[in-house]
């Protein structure tokens, strides 16, 4: 299989770049580092995507939790993801594009929820529900914003994008994220960002050593 890796930054995958060198892969491996940020992301990816297809893209990194029962370094597979601060404030709510009908030409990919679907599913990790935003959560009334309204697990900077590209541009994608840190109150004593990318690198190296990597559409 042809299989590309995207990640935000590359400290997030470098050992995974390292051993893979090293290792007899049954499949052929692209990587692209898209920088943080929704932006960058869509540029970076869909240029690279422009150029040329694979049977499927993985997006590698590490987020932040909403759902405490979620381990800190455990890694799971995000099905779903939203638009988390795209929008405006009114008063004490937040109000999403989609709440305020502001999309036209992506609004069937929202049409029946906020959050934008992955059809397959590609592993047996916990399968969970992110938001992406430009600025992660830092503080009680902001987590609590947030939870109130989509009801998310886990929140990241690059989800939504790398999902919405995938999709527009019909190619197959699986979405894995390690869990770094809990939010609300920024206190990074709580935080393991090695431990998130170590477990992290560890997972998809094993994922790949599969020879075939089956798919399961999810109903």
């Amino acid at each position: 299989m042809d299989i590309l890796i995207a990640a935000a930054t590359g400290f997030e995958v470098e050992a995974l770049q390292q051993s893979l060198t090293e290792a007899a892969l049954p499949h052929t491996i692209d990587f692209v580092i898209t920088d943080v940020g929704m932006t960058a992301t869509t540029f970076h990816l869909t240029r690279h995507l422009m150029t040329r297809s694979y049977d499927l893209a993985i997006q590698a990194g590490i987020a932040g939790a909403f759902n405490r029962s979620l381990g800190i370094g455990e890694v799971v597979e995000v099905t779903a993801d939203a638009y988390g601060d795209t929008g405006t404030e009114d008063g004490e709510a937040f109000l999403s594009v989609l709440d305020m009908d502001l999309l036209q030409q992506d609004r069937p990919l929202f049409e029946a929820s906020p959050y934008l679907y992955n059809s397959c599913s590609y592993t047996s990790l916990r399968q969970v529900k992110g938001i992406t935003v430009n600025t992660c959560t830092g503080s009680l009334p902001t987590e609590e914003r947030r939870k109130q309204a989509l009801a998310p697990d886990i929140e990241t900077m690059e989800g939504l994008p790398f999902h919405y590209v995938c999709t527009h541009l019909q190619q197959p994608f699986v979405q894995l994220r390690s869990i770094s840190n809990y939010t609300g109150i920024r206190d990074k004593s709580g935080w393991d960002i090695p431990l998130a990318i170590k477990n992290l690198n560890t997972f998809v190296q094993d994922f790949l050593q599969q020879p075939h990597i089956p798919s399961r559409y999810r109903s």
